[in-house]
């Protein structure tokens, strides 16, 4: 069983998706544009997958910009505000109406299906990026005490690293956490964990 984000331009079709992912008995949670990052954060997925979809005004003609010809990919970039998702979490990326050399050069994933070409792919390359996502870096309940971007670890919740600014940050009690940045005088200096609280997901009907 996995937890799995779907982030999709389109209700009816993301609770297709994720439908038979829960048949699957993974828990799944729709999110429909705008997305609330905090409350991914929050759910603490496994793996992402993003639905992206060629524009009408694109169909009779190439790509120019993804920015303009695919609905989807400015909720895909936007990822890159909160690092602990690329860090942790695989990513999917299911194009419809798109090929894979349509997808902008830097943009981070880890696979692109074709739909619906690919759709008998879907559910069993979610298991293995499942699987395979056990060995990566896992998101914590706290946030960085430098730059508010959320803090992962690998084997102890309590040894924790910020992807973003580099900050490492270590919980030495129940209250009370050190932490270090790259390149400062202090080598730790002293906080409290209550400082560590990220904001508060909003709430939604949509909920697991």
């Amino acid at each position: 069983m996995a937890r799995v984000v779907i982030v999709d331009a389109f209700q009816t079709m993301a609770q297709m998706l994720a439908s038979g992912l829960r048949a699957d008995g993974h828990v799944v949670l729709t999110e429909v544009i705008p997305i609330d990052f905090e409350r991914i954060l929050h759910f603490a997925p496994q793996v992402i997958v993003v639905s992206l979809y060629r524009m009408n005004k694109a169909f009779d003609r190439p790509v120019v910009s993804a920015e303009r010809d695919v609905l989807g990919y400015i909720p895909l970039i936007s990822m890159d505000q909160y690092p602990a998702l690329q860090a942790c979490v695989p990513i999917i990326l299911l194009g419809t109406g798109l090929h894979e050399r349509d997808i902008p050069a830097g943009v981070d994933y880890d696979l692109f299906l074709s739909l619906p070409k690919d759709i008998e792919l879907f559910r069993p390359r979610v298991e293995e990026l499942a699987e395979g996502a056990k060995g990566r870096r896992k998101i914590s309940p706290y946030a960085c005490p430098h730059c508010g971007s959320r803090l992962t670890y690998t084997s102890s919740p309590d040894d924790l690293f910020c992807p973003r600014c580099h900050t490492a940050v270590a919980i030495v009690d129940d209250e009370n956490c050190i932490y270090s940045r790259p390149q400062t005088v202090e080598r730790s200096i002293p906080c409290k964990v209550s400082q560590l609280k990220p904001p508060e997901p909003l709430r939604s009907d949509d909920a697991p």
